[in-house]
């Protein structure tokens, strides 16, 4: 009886070179990394803790992001104990700084993040604005003893677009942009800090700025380690930048790799919704939606991608099906999902000519969300609204750079 993995491979001898060459590079850099991180910190002791503190975060991951356990926190607590021991054996190193950030960083996404998914947390968890910002201070210090180093300034930057997130504030965005580009400078090849300041593009509006910082990622990503995430990012990018033939390729590939980019399933049934006329493609967004749905229930991507088809079916002329569609997908949904969701109602009100309609969506949407602005004001499927005066005063204008 042959293994699985032979038995796959024999079926799909491509795939399985494929997969075995992405592992090998993946393994390759992770004994790399961890050898450049070892090399920062000069006590044994202190390395065996902060080694020791991965593995807790590991756990904490695979806790909270896969079975939404908010116990998985114990293992946060237990790795920023064990950072806080290594920095006093090595307090000189500028490595265990940035992994007590880091895990500052996860504590306060993973609130965040089950904050969203369950409706009766603990008031014991911590308060993400006060993590992210004790950790900004800390590397503050960090970066003006040391003049980086670059994930320091990387990581500064994680802190001040999660505060942005939080707390609105342009400067905050504006701010990770120049840590990620500090770590650019840096460190040319970071391949995260390029990523990430691609996202932060994304969220001040400038789009081709996005599109540049994403291929410098490709670029770095000698590793393979961000692929997916990349073309998904590159799809998104090329979206909101009107480049549908550039994210027409992104969505191929991610459809036609083996395996399938998991983050570029639905990316035909978005593309469809913001440039396709044809009745056909309804029929075809709604057998791949339903395709999708059961790996899917219970998150705010079923109503997502139900709005999708809402607006295939409006461009195509099925108005009354839209509504129908659209009443059936946003019914009991959660307030923390309306941040993604308003947006996508007013655009399928536009597609309903009833642009008064969308912008009371518009203004709904800002109410709870203010950091949606640069994105409504720079997405080309809001371009008909940008003669309207209660657009423009609802967006505003300019961009933090």
């Amino acid at each position: 009886m042959p293994s699985t993995s032979v038995a796959v491979a024999s079926r799909d001898p491509v795939a399985a070179v494929q997969s075995l060459s992405t592992f090998l590079r993946r393994t390759f850099w992770a004994e790399l990394d961890s050898a450049t991180r070892r090399a920062r910190v000069r006590d044994p002791e202190a390395w065996d803790l902060v080694w020791r503190a991965q593995e807790r975060s590991d756990d904490a991951e695979q806790a909270i992001l896969v079975h939404l356990d908010e116990q998985g926190f114990h293992a946060l607590d237990i790795a920023d104990s064990l950072l806080a021991a290594a920095r006093r054996k090595d307090g000189e190193s500028d490595l265990i700084p940035v992994e007590q950030a880091h895990i500052a960083d996860l504590r306060a996404f993973y609130v965040e993040f089950l904050r969203q998914n369950l409706p009766n947390l603990p008031a014991t968890l911590p308060d993400p604005v006060a993590l992210r910002e004790h950790g900004i201070v800390d590397l503050d210090r960090l970066i003006a003893r040391r003049h980086g180093p670059a994930d320091a300034c990387y990581m500064r930057g994680r802190l001040k677009e999660g505060l942005y997130r939080s707390l609105k504030t342009d400067s905050l965005l504006a701010g990770a942009i120049a840590d990620y580009r500090s770590a650019t400078d840096l460190d040319h090849g970071s391949v995260t800090a390029w990523k990430d300041l691609a996202s932060a593009y994304l969220s001040a509006g400038l789009h081709a700025d996005a599109l540049l910082a994403n291929q410098h990622a490709f670029d770095a990503d000698a590793f393979l380690r961000f692929t997916d995430e990349l073309e998904r990012q590159r799809f998104d990018a090329s979206l909101l930048a009107d480049q549908a033939p550039s994210a027409d390729s992104a969505c191929h590939r991610g459809l036609t790799a083996s395996p399938p980019n998991l983050f570029l399933l639905d990316c035909e049934v978005e593309s469809w919704s913001r440039t396709g006329r044809d009745r056909r493609l309804a029929s075809a967004a709604r057998a791949r939606v339903n395709a999708l749905a059961a790996g899917s229930v219970g998150t705010v991507v079923v109503p997502l991608r139900e709005l999708w088809v809402a607006q295939i079916l409006a461009r195509a002329g099925m108005e009354d099906s839209a509504d129908r569609v659209a009443r059936r997908a946003t019914a009991g949904t959660p307030p923390a999902w309306q941040e993604l969701l308003l947006p996508e109602e007013a655009y399928l009100r536009i597609l309903r000519h009833d642009p008064d309609s969308a912008l009371t969506l518009i203004a709904t949407a800002l109410r709870g969300d203010a950091t949606l602005r640069p994105v409504l004001r720079s997405a080309p499927w809001f371009a008909s609204l940008r003669a309207d005066p209660r657009f423009a005063a609802l967006v505003g204008r300019g961009q933090p750079r």
